[in-house]
């Protein structure tokens, strides 16, 4: 492999090396915000691709809807600052075909309420969004279920009379909760992470405990990147196993009840596993006792699905709420 090139100060690489990883990342997100000029959708560091295979070297790896011989604005190489030395790379640019999506149209059947089930979110209007349960939740010293927490692109903003609907299989949908805080809204400095608590009526604590659980042995602080993970898509009710990639992603979202969305730090999988109506499902490490890593944010098809970590969810959700949480089951 080439190594690197020297000009006029800065290193021209080929690969990137690990500790190289977050400089250009934080570079690509000056470069590349919503709606920049290139039409970067998503970008994350990830393996160059050769003739549509992956080689040995690390660039940041770049989406775009579609390539042009001659684009107006072409990708340009990054330039960054590691340690005093200065380094240029240039990206991979990917076509997908398609804009990144927070899926959630379909209308998949309801079996319960727990980690992975179906819930239909109805605003005022009647507007009406399927997605997935990431978890549920109690704070310490309580034995009742008190939340659920599912995708924040789910809802309008300031949709704090939004129904929230589930139900057993074949059972009648009955109102299980209503919107308590939006994780999307900013706060206090926090960037915005696509994550909503959903505090639950008495008839959604009642339908927790009538369900039987997909247990979890809590909330990975780490290890979310190059690992082996599955879902239970909330879609289907059938696991999917994959892998996630060897670093976090950044995606604009150009559509969601919420509007444009921008989200930075995501989990990405190496191959699309998830699909409208899957929005807020969890993604789980594989084993008997799992945890839950994240939680689906949508898809670039055919490319990855994207999950909202959900370790800076419950710290967050605690610093705004003055208790300590901790999953349900």
């Amino acid at each position: 492999m080439a190594g690197p090139r020297r000009h006029h100060g800065i290193q021209r690489l080929r690969s990137l090396a690990p500790s190289r990883w977050s400089a250009v990342m934080a570079t690509a997100r000056e470069l590349f915000p919503q709606g920049n000029r290139f039409g970067v959708v998503a970008y994350g560091v990830g393996r160059r691709r050769v003739q549509g295979e992956p080689s040995r070297e690390w660039t940041l790896s770049v989406y775009v809807r579609r390539k042009h011989e001659r684009p107006e604005y072409p990708v340009p190489p990054l330039t960054f600052r590691v340690r005093g030395g200065w380094y240029s790379i240039v990206p991979d640019v990917i076509a997908t075909g398609a804009l990144p999506r927070s899926g959630q149209s379909a209308l998949p059947e309801f079996e319960g309420l727990r980690i992975g089930a179906t819930v239909n979110a109805v605003a005022p209007g009647g507007t009406l969004r399927a997605g997935g349960v990431a978890s549920l939740l109690t704070s310490a010293g309580s034995q009742e279920p008190r939340w659920l927490l599912t995708a924040g692109h789910l809802f309008e903003r300031n949709a704090w009379t939004t129904r929230v609907f589930a139900a057993l299989p074949e059972g009648k949908p009955q109102v299980v909760g209503h919107p308590r805080l939006n994780l999307l809204e900013p706060s206090n400095g926090w960037p915005a992470l696509d994550a909503a608590l959903v505090e639950l009526t008495p008839a959604g604590q009642a339908l927790a405990k009538k369900t039987p659980p997909l247990k979890a042995a809590g909330v990975a602080q780490d290890g979310w990147t190059g690992t082996e993970v599955r879902m239970r898509r909330p879609t289907s009710n059938a696991w999917i196993s994959t892998r996630t990639e060897a670093s976090l992603f950044d995606v604009h979202f150009p559509e969601s009840a919420f509007g444009p969305v921008s989200l930075a730090g995501l989990i990405a999988t190496t191959s699309a596993i998830t699909l409208d109506g899957d929005s807020g499902g969890a993604l789980l490490t594989p084993g008997p006792a799992p945890k839950v890593l994240g939680s689906c944010s949508g898809a670039l098809q055919p490319s990855h699905s994207f999950f909202q970590p959900l370790a800076p969810v419950l710290e967050r959700l605690q610093q705004e709420l003055g208790v300590q949480l901790h999953l349900w089951e």
